[in-house]
């Protein structure tokens, strides 16, 4: 698989897909030495040779690594309950809606906001802020999938009351320092920037963004609190190490069969998706080999993680897909997800 890997990557920077990108695979529980291609913020005067090392901003997967994460471990260790109101754990939330929503609807994403807090990037971040914490919701909740940064930027706000301390520390502390993903951090050092691949040249922000958050409302509200839906950076290697804990269930951070519970579809019939707690679930990006209960987060700048746990295999991908601008869709980074989603599941048929 690794040559077609390799092959695959080489194409998608020759068709300008991106410029550079890295590769991990866990094949049945083990790593795989990651490939490593291309030039990140080419054309810049930031320009440098990627390594396995190179440090990306992962986008939406922040989402799950560490939010989600974080509240599934509180979730086995009984801190809560997936039917625990969020008004019990986060008293500032003023939603008209307020008294129908439980951790459940946070980690599934069944909270329709009906608004984009891409829309919003104009105002400061406590109008920001105070808008997630008073909308009222356009459906109930539990009714509809609805993906939204504002749910899980409230999900994150709920972490820091049940691990009573700010997503940032409680991140290090309870995951990442656990799994020695050495270099996965919120608010990289100014000694990190020249490992850090830039996302894009962004002329709202008049400048090359590297090393601050590339979403433009996650990058506002970083003024006033560490937001859950983007933020964090980290590198292939470091995402290996968290798919292979969550394929092989060493139980650093979950008990024994808890995964199995938390990653099987949670909506119910009547809601045309799947979706497991904080992870999506049979999704086309992972491949058309997928099954049932395939696992993954994808993230805006060209990020994926891929796992399935019956076959202990899986994968990261980090790439500068929004660089130098940003692409129309997903349609091109979704194609090369699916297709090395491919190539790893057709070796272990």
């Amino acid at each position: 698989m690794r040559n077609a890997a390799l092959e695959l990557l080489k194409n998608a920077i020759s068709d300008g897909v991106f410029n550079c990108a890295v590769l991990g695979i866990i094949k049945n529980g083990e790593i795989i030495e990651p490939i490593a291609l291309g030039t990140a913020g080419k054309g810049t005067p930031l320009e440098f040779q990627i390594s396995q090392d190179s440090i990306f901003d992962v986008a939406s997967i922040t989402k799950t690594v560490p939010v989600s994460t974080l509240a599934l471990m509180a979730l086995d260790r009984k801190k809560v309950s997936l039917s625990t109101p969020i008004t019990e754990l986060l008293p500032e939330y003023h939603s008209p809606n307020r008294g129908e929503i439980v951790l459940k609807h946070l980690l599934t994403q069944t909270l329709d906001f009906d608004f984009a807090l891409s829309e919003m990037k104009h105002i400061d971040a406590i109008e920001i802020y105070r808008a997630i914490m008073t909308a009222k919701l356009k459906r109930a909740a539990g009714t509809s999938y609805y993906y939204c940064n504002a749910t899980s930027i409230i999900l994150a706000r709920v972490v820091e009351a049940i691990w009573e301390d700010t997503l940032d520390l409680v991140a290090i502390r309870e995951l990442f320092s656990v799994l020695g993903m050495r270099d996965t951090q919120f608010r990289p050092g100014i000694h990190l920037k020249r490992k850090i691949v830039p996302t894009e040249i962004d002329h709202w922000r008049g400048r090359v963004i590297q090393g601050e958050i590339h979403d433009e409302s996650s990058w506002k509200l970083n003024e006033i609190i560490i937001p859950g839906a983007a933020g964090v950076f980290s590198t292939v290697p470091d995402l290996q190490r968290y798919l292979k804990e969550i394929l092989t269930e060493e139980k650093r951070l979950f008990s024994k069969d808890f995964l199995d519970f938390a990653l099987k579809n949670h909506l119910p019939d009547t809601i045309n998706n799947s979706a497991a707690l904080g992870f999506e679930l049979n999704q086309e990006y992972m491949g058309s080999l997928r099954g049932e209960n395939t696992f993954g987060k994808t993230g805006f700048t060209g990020s994926v993680i891929v796992g399935d746990r019956e076959r202990k295999s899986g994968f990261a991908l980090l790439s500068d897909y929004t660089f130098p601008t940003r692409k129309p869709n997903r349609d091109l980074i979704n194609k090369i997800r699916a297709q090395i989603a491919d190539l790893l599941w057709s070796e272990l048929l």
